[in-house]
């Protein structure tokens, strides 16, 4: 069969099927949720970010459970062996604990503008050593010149984390911005709570 045959033989209409095209169309899908939501994320900051990082594992919850149970009445395992689960349910823990909590809280010191930055060059630079220590993946010089820029990026992100600072907490006069000023340490934890999260 040619190529013309080929082309013919599929509609247009399946052409969104392609892996390329269907897999761009899901990054992008994943980028526009992403962003909605750490937007209604940033609205909640004023809610304690341990309780917003609980109830935000609930849908996941709520749509797993369902697919778990119909796992199991087709016959297949729902529910790892216990050692599985248990490395699962310490993986969880450190995620939460360490990720999606810090995450949260430092939208309100920080801003999205540079949470999630930060987030996603720890995820990086961490994800390169990590990779490197327990898979013995090759750092090239490319990789570890890409990794200098990210920590670069994130000194000059903190440069202007006390702005940010000031943006989220939204100050009404100078008065209370004087009152609001955080403290170095403050910004410094903020920063490093983004990053921490890329970690985790």
């Amino acid at each position: 069969m040619s190529s013309d045959q080929a082309t013919d033989a599929h509609p247009q209409g399946h052409r969104i099927l392609d892996p390329v095209v269907f897999g761009t169309l899901c990054g992008l899908a994943s980028s526009i949720l992403y962003t909605a939501a750490n937007g209604f994320l940033r609205a909640l900051t004023d809610c304690d970010p341990v309780w917003v990082s609980a109830v935000k594992t609930v849908p996941t919850a709520l749509l797993m459970i369902p697919w778990m149970l119909h796992m199991h009445y087709r016959g297949h395992r729902a529910i790892p062996p216990l050692a599985v689960l248990g490395v699962v349910a310490v993986g969880g823990f450190v995620g939460q604990v360490c990720g999606n909590i810090p995450f949260q809280w430092a939208l309100g010191i920080i801003g999205v503008a540079l949470t999630v930055p930060l987030n996603l060059g720890g995820m990086i630079v961490f994800g390169t050593i990590l990779g490197r220590v327990f898979l013995h993946e090759p750092v090239t010089f490319r990789t570890f010149a890409a990794m200098a820029v990210l920590l670069v990026s994130v000194f000059v992100l903190f440069l202007g984390a006390e702005n940010a600072h000031d943006a989220v907490r939204g100050a009404a006069s100078s008065a209370d911005a004087a009152q609001s000023s955080p403290h170095y340490w403050e910004l410094a934890l903020g920063v490093a709570a983004a990053c921490l999260c890329g970690l985790a």
